[in-house]
């Protein structure tokens, strides 16, 4: 084979290697910064289509103060026997979480130790809030902190019947696995009324905030 050639076979294996190394070293960050800059979009999208195919109600961006710091309800899930109170969560890493302390830590995948709000904290006080405003039984109420599906839980990610840690792609699962339980419906007539009576509730917050 001429020296020609070999060189360019050279060349054109040496731009496939690098090429090949440069993209599996770039594409998992792009993937990581579109997933970051979007995770609201895709639970939105989740939960759109799961309230369109089982004709639910959806209530969005439902924001209130508790306290000194405001409590931000990202979506209302009004479904015909529950009423889903979520919270939307990016976790760029693995979440560690104990459902008895106040505060939960990510670590992230660059070795860094975040803290925040335990997020079961948040889903309770969010769904005691509005039972309390509404004056609907908080029996009625199933709190979920939905989280992106590639990040990972250490720690029970559901400590008690009307709480969950939940990856997005898995919500529609926890809802139908409600919706199926043997209690006996919402009057159409009546939760109607609720989801019109919240819906008041941030209409007002918000005129109060502004």
């Amino acid at each position: 084979m001429p020296q020609q050639v070999r060189l360019t076979l050279w060349i054109v294996a040496a731009i496939f290697v690098f090429g090949g190394l440069l993209f599996w070293v770039i594409y998992p960050r792009i993937i990581h910064h579109f997933s970051k800059e979007n995770y609201k979009r895709q639970d939105y999208d989740v939960i759109a289509r799961l309230v369109r195919d089982n004709d639910y109600y959806l209530i969005n961006s439902f924001a209130f103060e508790t306290g000194s710091s405001p409590l931000v309800i990202d979506h209302l899930i009004g479904g015909d026997k529950y009423l889903y109170v979520v919270i939307d969560y990016y976790l760029p890493g693995t979440l560690e979480v104990d459902p008895r302390l106040k505060y939960a830590y990510i670590h992230t995948k660059g070795n860094e130790k975040l803290e925040i709000v335990n997020p079961f904290e948040m889903v309770r006080a969010a769904s005691e809030r509005l039972s309390t405003l509404s004056g609907i039984p908080s029996d009625y109420f199933v709190g979920i902190a939905l989280y992106n599906d590639d990040a990972v839980i250490l720690g029970n990610a559901h400590p008690s019947a009307d709480l969950y840690l939940c990856p997005s792609r898995k919500i529609g699962k926890i809802v139908r696995s409600y919706e199926n339980r043997a209690v006996e419906p919402f009057v159409s007539a009546q939760l109607w009324q609720a989801i019109q009576d919240l819906h008041s509730i941030k209409v007002q917050t918000s005129k109060e905030k502004n």
